[in-house]
């Protein structure tokens, strides 16, 4: 499909607010697509290799650390395994920095549970912390088959896109309308893709988003047309 008619339906979706395509059936639920057959064994947490990160630094106090661990201890003690006791345990050796651990407990949870889909996408942060990209992506992707819904890890995979320099700002664009178009204009999605477009200086293509969300959202402090006004003085209109 032409990028041009690409965007131009995305502006479309962004202003109604209310179209929703085939593939979810006009359902204001998040469709859920069931994983026939898990291929979460891929995922690999254990790697002795230096290139990847254990932590990211984090320093946090011996008292919250404590904490932490002694909620792990109470939840390993508990009688339940279900998918969401190994994804409490993800967040928390998240939150005392053990990457690796972290990683192992969000696969678990995956395991337990294939259409947890908030799994995979703290799975791909982790992935993201260890610099894992090609396992963060992986993880984020498959977030998405589950959930095409979910606002947060669009996000995170645009936010991996940007930071790799073997993206093309193309790609990252039609990632973006792809994004768009599948989330019924998502009204933070938009606004994330036109603030790229200003860094990439597509000033345009960000206009027309800009205004698209006036047209939906208003713009009562003048923010939007301000930052509009000053796109325009940039390509001399």
């Amino acid at each position: 499909m032409n990028k041009k008619i690409i965007l131009s339906v995305a502006v479309l979706i962004i202003i109604s607010g209310a179209v929703y395509f085939a593939f979810n059936n006009q359902n204001e639920n998040p469709q859920i697509i069931n994983n026939s057959q898990s291929d979460n064994q891929e995922f690999v947490c254990n790697q002795n290799n230096n290139q990847f990160r254990k932590s990211t630094g984090l320093i946090i106090s011996d008292e919250l650390k404590e904490k932490y661990n002694n909620q792990i201890k109470e939840i390993i003690n508990s009688e339940e395994e279900n998918s969401e006791k190994y994804f409490n345990l993800a967040m928390l050796y998240r939150n005392i920095d053990d990457l690796e651990k972290s990683c192992e407990m969000f696969v678990k949870s995956v395991e337990l549970n294939e259409n947890n889909f908030l799994a995979l996408s703290g799975l791909g942060t982790v992935f993201q912390e260890m610099q894992d990209y090609k396992q963060a992506e992986k993880a984020f992707k498959k977030a998405i088959e589950i959930n095409p819904k979910h606002i947060n890890t669009y996000s995170k995979i645009a936010f991996l896109y940007k930071a790799n320099p073997n993206k093309t700002k193309e790609e990252i664009i039609e990632f973006y309308e792809d994004a768009i178009l599948k989330t019924s204009g998502d009204v933070n999605l938009a606004r994330e893709y036109a603030s790229y477009l200003e860094e990439v200086k597509e000033y345009k293509k960000a206009i027309e988003i800009w205004e698209a969300l006036i047209e939906r959202e208003g713009d009562a402090t003048g923010e939007i047309q301000n930052r509009i006004d000053e796109l325009r003085q940039k390509i001399g209109e």
